[in-house]
């Protein structure tokens, strides 16, 4: 079965891809696509392993558009592959073997978001490039719409899964790693763990003073996976009725962001009047016959 690698960006995704390829289990994924080594590697200098399935792996992206290729479920057994939440969830059952989701603690998710795109936007400065500041998504709110679309799959979906907390596998690797990569079937789980570099984390949730109204709940929820407590009914319920409180929130913050593409989209061009085809059109239309 396919290993699938998940959680929200910034959430220590790519130091699980780090700890399985050591471990001995192949990857699906570069360690620097793109140019990414020349602008974002500082982000994460032992690499990100990412491919085109971080999207998911369903109709669009499988067969690879590019190649035609179709990777089969029964081709793909054992190997490890990066897949965003949203992907996850658009991900055909028959590809989601063993699922390992990671979760970063809120503040340091929307601090360690911020400093990435502060460093995406640098290195495009350095280049001549004009950068126009683009509205995004409440950061806030895009860790609580993953993180809760994480929750509602697994639970609705019901394949084998193990969600760890990026700071518990930081912390005390040598506690955490060996069951889970026991679990997946890792060759050198010794190799596993010695791959976890704690100098790599760049953010403290202690340190960031930042409060949110749901900020409560988001810490329960946190908590609930960092102390890997079972997912009941009631912890269910009161994730669902603070999701119903953030709607709100949530849908303000989405329009900001498609009123600011509308805004900076670029109108389309005006023909010349003087260009003869232009009159030509205007006089005859543009049906020639």
């Amino acid at each position: 079965v396919m290993i699938i690698v998940t959680g929200t960006k910034r959430s220590g995704t790519s130091m699980w891809m780090q700890i399985l390829a050591a471990s001995g289990i192949p990857l699906i994924g570069e360690a620097f696509p793109k140019n990414w080594k020349e602008t974002i590697e500082a982000a994460n200098p032992h690499g990100f392993y990412e491919s085109p399935l971080r999207q998911g792996v369903f109709f669009a992206t499988n067969p690879d558009p590019r190649t035609g290729v179709y990777l089969r479920p029964e081709a793909s057994a054992s190997v490890a592959v990066k897949v965003f939440v949203p992907g996850l969830c658009r991900t055909d059952l028959a590809f989601v073997g063993k699922v390992i989701g990671t979760m970063r603690h809120w503040r340091e998710y929307v601090a360690s978001v911020e400093r990435l795109r502060t460093m995406e936007t640098e290195a495009l400065k350095a280049k001549g490039a004009g950068v126009e500041e683009a509205k995004v998504l409440d950061p806030v709110l895009e860790w609580w719409l993953e993180n809760f679309a994480l929750i509602r799959d697994i639970v609705t979906r019901k394949y084998p899964a193990h969600l760890v907390t990026y700071e518990n596998v930081i912390e005390d690797p040598e506690r955490v790693l060996p069951p889970i990569l026991t679990w997946l079937g890792a060759k050198d789980i010794a190799a596993g763990v010695a791959a976890v570099s704690p100098e790599a984390r760049t953010q403290d949730r202690d340190r960031i003073e930042r409060e949110h109204e749901f900020g409560p709940m988001f810490d329960e929820i946190y908590d609930t996976v960092s102390r890997r407590q079972p997912i009941t009914n009631d912890f269910l319920e009161r994730v669902n009725a603070t999701h119903e409180g953030l709607v709100p929130a949530i849908e303000a913050s989405i329009q900001a962001v498609v009123d600011d593409r509308r805004r900076r989209a670029k109108p389309p061009a005006m023909p010349d009047p003087l260009h003869p085809d232009t009159l030509q059109s205007l006089i005859h239309g543009d049906d020639e016959g």
